[in-house]
């Protein structure tokens, strides 16, 4: 049966592969020839998604429970996008690019920490936590077709998979001061992960002189990391970026 279902999904791919490279074909031959040899471009942009993440804990103290939670999170902030590509048949060619985008935040951190004398009468703690940093990179593996529009006017259309890099920073802990109920200090932990998603987007370029010119573009890239880390076990990342910048063609 794995057999069967292995030659099933090679089928499948194989079945795809060909349609793709039929209607890829077909499309090509309804609009104007893309002439260039390749590309390069240098974008700045944001990410516009703002995300929450929620954790808690909770810890022996007094001889009963103490508990604490917090919510953080990232918004809308500076992106860098760097990308090139190649045409490698008719209006058909592939390029690869790079994307960072990296976020400072704060979280409140709340706890409820026993009495040191009277049982089930609990105090309430509160706190702030500065410096809270998330960063993603991506690498972007894309399918390019590019549609000129006018004389010195291309649109290109992208897709394909975008391999992440995330380095984020979470609540993990609370200390209580010594003899006390109320919340000592912070404690963060740093992760670092990997996460394999996709992406589809589009560039809209147009040629100053020769080479040189200007764009625009937005990509909407998703992927997630599973983790223990955060209350919902579970990070997402990327989002919708866009921006502009320099292009380059040749």
């Amino acid at each position: 049966m794995r057999l069967v279902a292995r030659g099933l999904r090679i089928t499948i791919l194989a079945a795809a592969a060909v349609l793709a490279v039929g209607v890829a074909d077909a499309a090509a031959q309804l609009v104007l020839p893309w002439t260039d040899k390749g590309f390069a471009n240098i974008n700045f942009g944001s990410q516009t998604i703002a995300r929450r993440q929620t954790n808690e804990g909770n810890f022996p103290i007094y001889d009963e429970i103490a508990t604490w939670d917090t919510s953080f999170g990232v918004g809308n902030n500076t992106l860098v996008d760097i990308s090139g590509g190649m045409r490698l048949w008719r209006n058909l060619g592939v390029g690869v690019g790079f994307s960072r985008y990296k976020d400072t935040s704060s979280a409140p951190v709340n706890a409820s920490i026993p009495d040191t004398l009277i049982f089930d009468s609990p105090h309430a703690s509160s706190t702030t936590v500065d410096g809270l940093n998330h960063e993603e990179r991506g690498i972007h593996l894309s399918a390019v077709f590019v549609i000129p529009i006018i004389d010195k006017l291309d649109l290109s259309i992208t897709a394909g998979p975008s391999f992440y890099t995330l380095k984020k920073d979470v609540v993990s802990d609370i200390t209580v001061a010594n003899g006390g109920t109320t919340i000592a200090s912070v404690l963060k932990s740093s992760l670092s992960e990997n996460a394999t998603g996709g992406h589809v987007g589009f560039d809209v370029r147009y040629r100053i002189y020769k080479w040189i010119g200007a764009g625009i573009f937005a990509r909407y890239s998703t992927a997630s990391i599973n983790t223990n880390a955060v209350g919902e076990g579970k990070i997402e990342i990327g989002g919708l970026n866009y921006g502009g910048g320099l292009r380059i063609v040749f």
